[in-house]
């Protein structure tokens, strides 16, 4: 598959009581990969990964949240492509944890994600794995945005999926089976962001929040996937996430 979804990570104020969250949430353990990066493992299965936000963002006031990876074979040819169709980049091309090179690009509409080069980090669980990443979406008030900036850089098509306002994004023309979703939705309804969310499966969707609040999160709205429904959740420190449960997404 060409440039898919592979992993996420969260960088947060409070490293303990964040891990306490998502164990009690997501049953997740954890494994110090090095000084500053923390491992999460879904039934013993590597899923995503958290640290301690930097000081220099933390000065400026950036908030808690969820990032996605996209695996890429080239990162410096991407990082090029990424800012000839208008992107800003971030972080240039640097050493990741755990092996393979990152790059933090915010595309065109100003949603970040990450670029990774390397074969070390997990890839996406399907539905039905619980505590792991299963879904990547692209909440956005304009597709036009950004419907060329990622059909140059990383080839993908978009199309739509048949239901209003929202689109299916495929490695390519032949792939019968979506990589990742695009919801456009009014900046009245999901804020001034623009941003790339990450969804978690769940077994249940009801016992799940009910976790989540008895934790000190909060669950913030619905949010249709298709014929599922998901949930937009926030943890104690604000970052914000999706649960959904059932086959497909």
């Amino acid at each position: 598959m060409k440039n898919p979804f592979i992993w996420s990570d969260l960088p947060t104020f409070d490293i303990e009581a964040t891990k306490a969250f998502y164990n009690q949430c997501f049953s997740w353990q954890y494994q110090q990969l090095d000084s500053d990066y923390i491992l999460c493992q879904a039934n013993m299965e590597a899923s995503s990964g958290l640290y301690t936000m930097p000081e220099k963002f933390q000065s400026i006031g950036m908030p808690s949240f969820w990032m996605s990876y996209i695996q890429v074979q080239d990162i410096q040819q991407t990082v090029r492509a990424a800012q000839e169709q208008g992107a800003k980049v971030e972080i240039q091309p640097q050493a990741a944890p755990g092996g393979g090179l990152i790059a933090l690009i915010r595309d065109p509409s100003g949603a970040g994600f990450t670029c990774y080069e390397g074969d070390d980090l997990g890839g996406r669980g399907k539905t039905g794995s619980l505590g792991r990443m299963v879904w990547n979406e692209l909440h956005i008030s304009d597709l036009a945005k950004v419907e060329s900036f990622y059909s140059n850089v990383f080839g993908w098509v978009v199309k739509s999926s048949g239901d209003s306002d929202r689109y299916l994004i495929y490695a390519s023309p032949r792939d019968v089976e979506a990589i990742a979703g695009i919801q456009v939705t009014s900046n009245s309804l999901k804020g001034d962001k623009e941003y790339w969310g990450v969804y978690f499966s769940v077994d249940s969707l009801s016992t799940a929040s009910k976790s989540i609040e008895k934790n000190g999160g909060k669950i913030v709205a619905e949010q249709p996937l298709g014929s599922q429904c998901a949930l937009l959740a926030y943890d104690p420190q604000v970052a914000a996430f999706y649960i959904v449960e059932g086959d497909s997404t």
